[in-house]
């Protein structure tokens, strides 16, 4: 869990156990890293409070790496191993958001359970600064508008609509070309976009600390609330007005179904079932987009309105974050058991391994060479001599 406090975007907590405030948050961080010295966290973080949050975490944090990795590696995994999954744009689209989520699980998780076992950061400066920027930044941009462009795609399958038609008279090497940029396009906006902010909207007075052992990224204000906007706020709108108008647009289809002429019975229903062969349920990306602000906005929520006994705050921040950081793995789980290509090569792929498991479990072991075989006499085969 990389916690991503408003004054810090690092798995280094910041906050102290008198009020909260921006000034004695800096304060805590400038005196706890002075330069040439390791991120150790201060002395009243070491009492039997601090000692359960720590625990609660490397317990929570465990959980979290094993469960993403496993469920976005499986889901990889079924996707990648078939020409025909593979192919499809829907899949590839998927493909995006699971490498970004795999970045909780790789590098968050892990990296803040070593942190809190160890009690101090020992991985450099320039690891730090790669990591929050990977996993507080990117993976939550990456994530949040991949799910958008993946309920753009499915609008677009379900109205049959095959863009503007200046595209057929590009050239075909471009048009070959378009859906890699399609899907490369979150990439290179949150290069072009967030690391240009990230690295502009740094806390001045944190620099000065910044050392070989460790550099905390604290942003301004302005920093902050940009960031929080174009990673979650402006995917979350645009994700509850996509889904709308999908449930609309789904229940005025159904209407019209049931509403179609006799005449015209057999046409409409050859259409809607032509429809259903190549579209996976709506409900799949409704419920993606759903759990995706759920269990993100907490998180984004929290870093604006938190208030309360600073106890009251910790104890909340690992709960929220945790439940924050659960998504790639609720999100990859969604996908494995509600997309029927997927879930069917799942399912073909643990069948061809329990057989080769039972095939090799029941395989006789080779004989010697120049023994005999020697079959055993049954009693049936006594009592018919």
């Amino acid at each position: 869990m990389v916690t991503k406090a408003p004054l810090t975007s690092s798995p280094i907590p910041t906050t102290t156990p008198a009020t909260f405030s921006t000034t004695t948050a800096n304060s805590s961080l400038l005196n706890s890293t002075a330069p040439g010295s390791s991120l150790v966290p201060p002395a009243w973080i070491r009492n039997d409070f601090m000692r359960a949050v720590m625990l609660s975490m490397q317990v929570l944090g465990t959980l979290q790496a094993i469960l993403i990795i496993g469920a976005n590696l499986l889901l990889l995994a079924a996707i990648l191993t078939s020409s025909l999954l593979r192919s499809r744009m829907r899949n590839k689209l998927v493909i995006n958001v699971v490498v970004a989520n795999l970045f909780v699980g790789v590098l968050g998780a892990p990296f803040t359970v070593d942190y809190t076992v160890r009690e101090q950061w020992v991985h450099g400066c320039y690891f730090i600064v790669i990591l929050i920027v990977l996993v507080a930044f990117v993976q939550n941009f990456i994530s949040m508008w991949g799910v958008v462009a993946l309920l753009l795609h499915y609008l677009a399958r379900l109205l049959r609509y095959e863009g503007p038609r200046w595209l057929g008279r590009l050239p075909a090497w471009l048009q070959r070309a378009l859906p890699a940029l399609l899907i490369a396009s979150p990439w290179l906006v949150a290069g072009v976009l967030l690391l240009p902010m990230i690295f502009g909207g740094l806390n001045r007075d944190v620099l000065t600390v910044w050392n070989d052992n460790a550099c905390p990224l604290v942003l301004e204000k302005w920093a902050k609330s940009v960031l929080n906007a174009l990673s979650f706020f402006v995917p979350a709108v645009v994700l509850i007005v996509l889904v709308i108008l999908l449930v609309l647009f789904r229940h005025k289809q159904e209407a019209t179904k049931e509403d179609v002429a006799p005449s015209r019975a057999e046409t409409g229903q050859a259409v809607m079932s032509a429809t259903a062969q190549e579209l996976e349920s709506c409900w799949v990306h409704v419920l993606v987009a759903v759990l995706s602000v759920l269990m993100m906005g907490p998180e984004h929520t929290f870093l604006i309105v938190r208030r309360g006994p600073w106890k009251h705050i910790l104890i909340a921040s690992v709960v929220i974050h945790f439940l924050s950081d659960m998504l790639p793995f609720v999100v990859a789980l969604v996908w494995l058991l509600m997309l029927p290509d997927v879930r069917g090569r799942v399912k073909e792929g643990a069948t061809k391994l329990w057989a080769n498991v039972v095939s090799f479990t029941t395989r006789s072991p080779p004989q010697a060479a120049g023994t005999t075989s020697v079959t055993p006499v049954t009693f049936r085969d006594l009592h018919d001599e």
